[in-house]
């Protein structure tokens, strides 16, 4: 749908997510998030953002959209 972005969205503690635009800016390929690293990631040039969006590491020249999160309680029912 024209105007619909895909976002990935990263649990990164606890009780903490972030979210940003899920497609790099360079090539439009599908990022993934690195735990062990706290970055997403280009898997097919290794371009790298922080939690906020921000270029860590090119070939990407532009920054991604980043998303306010915030956190609720989910209650399981048994």
């Amino acid at each position: 749908v024209k105007g619909e972005e895909e976002v990935i969205v990263a649990r990164t503690d606890a009780s903490s997510f972030a979210a940003c635009s899920a497609r790099c800016p360079h090539k439009n390929a599908l990022l993934e998030y690195s735990h062990e690293a706290k970055q997403f990631v280009c898997p097919l040039h290794e371009s790298r953002f922080s939690l906020d969006g921000k270029i860590v590491k090119g070939p990407a020249k532009r920054p991604l959209k980043n998303y306010k999160t915030d956190c609720a309680a989910v209650v399981s029912l048994k």
